[in-house]
């Protein structure tokens, strides 16, 4: 049989990958006919604000099917299988775990790494091998979730929570406070393991290293 989870696996990094490389080219782009780079910075922030949709989209619906197929009994590429806490052979497809997952839900909530943690708990003998990759990077996943709210729906309680994430995290609010404009400026500095030159660039190192360990 061919392993699925290494598709999964394969299937996120890549989307990551056109992430970056949406940013890295639309951002180097040059006007037809004028001197200077065909966006203006407004331009850029938006740029910024689809990619990190896409990237977050792309997390979740990984994030979904590898606990869908770990709860299966499935191995990863490497040979790894956690221990179920339900131990007999679940006789059902893929899709039937996912909706068990969601039940009567019309979607799951994997943004939330508390939530993914607990629905892991449920399904795995201490949350492996979601536990601790998420858990570590926590805090940053919590703030991107809150930047992707704002991109999302500009609700006025969605702008409050990037407030006070943003004051918790960076020790200030900027005058204007734009998720385009964070993703595209240095990570806080309160976040030890971040690394690349702007927030963006550490989500997407962060989802690579969460990725080698959920599927080693």
């Amino acid at each position: 049989m061919s392993n699925r989870l290494g598709r999964c696996k394969s299937g996120f990094l890549k989307r990551v990958g056109e992430a970056e490389k949406l940013v890295h080219d639309v951002s180097l782009a040059r006007h037809a006919t004028l001197q200077r780079l065909a966006l203006r910075l407004s331009q850029k922030h938006w740029m910024y604000e689809i990619a990190l949709l896409k990237l977050l989209v792309g997390s979740e619906r990984f994030f979904e099917d590898c606990l869908g197929f770990y709860a299966m009994g499935e191995r990863s590429p490497g040979g790894y299988r956690p221990r179920r806490r339900r131990q007999r052979q679940i006789q059902a497809s893929h899709r039937q775990v996912l909706a068990t997952f969601r039940a009567d839900r019309d979607y799951g909530e994997w943004s939330d790494p508390q939530a993914v943690i607990e629905r892991a708990d449920c399904w795995l003998v201490d949350g492996r091998p979601f536990r601790d990759p998420v858990s570590g990077t926590s805090q940053l996943l919590t703030y991107l979730r809150h930047l992707r709210n704002v991109i999302a729906h500009e609700s006025g309680a969605s702008r409050q929570k990037l407030r006070k994430s943003t004051r918790r995290l960076y020790g200030a609010v900027p005058r204007s406070l734009c998720p385009g404009q964070q993703l595209a400026s240095p990570g806080p500095t309160g976040i030890s393991f971040l690394a690349g030159g702007t927030l963006f660039d550490s989500a997407v190192a962060t989802f690579r290293a969460i990725a080698g360990q959920l599927v080693p």
